[in-house]
């Protein structure tokens, strides 16, 4: 009790580095609890680990582009012209 906010401190880790994937959310879909679930936790043992000396690296990857883009794309080459895409307001490659 005596050590307070310092208790388990240590330098063990000796500044090295660790990557943390906190979320990851995929941006096609909605984000739900577990995203939420899964950053505290990730923020939890990026705590942890900053008390044993080492030096974490947090990343929220927005990823899982492929399936949803590249059915989109597909349907653009397939179907679509310029002429829908500025009628719309998307932005045209």
């Amino acid at each position: 009790m005596s050590d307070g906010a310092d208790y388990g401190q240590n330098e063990d880790g000796n500044g090295g580095n660790v990557p943390i994937d906190m979320s990851s959310p995929n941006i096609a879909k909605p984000i739900s609890m577990g995203h939420l679930r899964s950053t505290v936790i990730g923020n939890s043992i990026a705590e942890i680990l900053k008390k044993n000396g080492y030096t974490p690296i947090k990343d929220n990857h927005l990823g899982d582009w492929g399936t949803q883009f590249g059915k989109l794309i597909v349907a653009y080459l397939k179907w679509g012209t310029k002429k829908t895409l500025r009628r719309i307001q998307l932005p045209i490659w």
